[in-house]
């Protein structure tokens, strides 16, 4: 017998942060994941980020980065290296209006999340989108 999984974008829980070059170092940097939670225990392991910029550019390492653009958990009263994104490739935005996407699936059990990163130009937003998952 196989099971089903149902899965849907939260969209109404989309929280953002524009990417300043620089990795996390404050407890309130990034986003704040509360409004992901139910019960305020449970909430989505998995999400899509979205990276918005207001001209075509190129996301690179952060500064004092060597792996890619970081990807970046808050717990436990510090930050957490969760893992680089695209590989370590640089991500391009094409223009205003063409973004990038990405789908993270380690992230359960974090408070914040934070991308660190350098846009080549402009301002670049990474958005993040809960998954929910019925099995």
């Amino acid at each position: 017998m196989s099971t089903r999984s149902l899965v849907a974008q939260l969209t109404d829980r989309l929280v953002a942060h524009a990417l300043t070059g620089a990795r996390p170092g404050s407890p309130t940097d990034g986003v704040d994941l509360t409004s992901w939670k139910t019960g305020g225990v449970y909430g989505p392991v998995s999400a899509a980020i979205y990276f918005d910029g207001t001209a075509g550019a190129t996301i690179g390492v952060p500064g004092g980065g060597v792996l890619g653009v970081e990807l970046w958990g808050s717990k436990l009263g510090q930050w957490w290296l969760i893992r680089a994104l695209r590989a370590g490739a640089s991500i391009p935005i094409v223009s205003d209006t063409l973004g990038a996407t990405e789908q993270i699936d380690e992230i359960g059990g974090f408070d914040r999340l934070f991308v660190a990163g350098t846009a080549s130009a402009g301002t670049v937003t990474a958005q993040f989108v809960p998954f929910e998952v019925w099995r």
